[in-house]
């Protein structure tokens, strides 16, 4: 059967639609039909085939990387041991070379009060104010 597509209708034709008779027309309706069901099953059959082979790699490479991951686990758990025969003074001693005991506390560099506070320079209240040095000042107050 042809289909013609028009934005409006759709019309299955066939060679009854040009004068051939009502038999030969059902025939050729039923041979497509079958050509269409043999080709749904031949997608269908191919679908299943892509399938199965995506479900064979993805068990070949679970397999590959369980392999490599006991691997990985067993070297982890030798440097592990090395590790424990180490002195604990000595990691002690990493641990307290991480912190930088000079550092700063972080401060905030800008603040907001909804009732307004008194800017720290000026002395006039406001609700925003910034960081400037040590003091919490106004906008105007403030060297951008």
């Amino acid at each position: 059967m042809w289909r013609f597509v028009d934005e409006s209708v759709s019309r299955d034709t066939s060679l009854a639609d040009f004068g051939a008779s009502e038999d030969e027309a059902k025939a050729e309706s039923e041979r497509e039909k079958s050509e269409a069901e043999a080709e749904t099953e031949a997608v269908k059959a191919e679908s299943e085939a892509e399938v199965g082979e995506q479900e064979n790699q993805e068990t070949e490479s679970k397999t590959e990387t369980e392999t490599e991951s006991e691997a990985e686990m067993e070297s982890k758990t030798e440097t592990e041991s090395e590790r424990g025969s180490r002195s604990d003074s000595a990691s002690e001693d990493e641990s307290e070379s991480l912190v930088d005991s000079d550092a700063e506390p972080a401060r905030a560099t800008y603040d907001w009060t909804p009732g307004g506070v008194a800017c720290e320079c000026c002395g006039e209240s406001v609700e925003k104010r910034w960081r400037d040095e040590d003091e919490m000042v106004c906008a105007d107050c403030k060297e951008w």
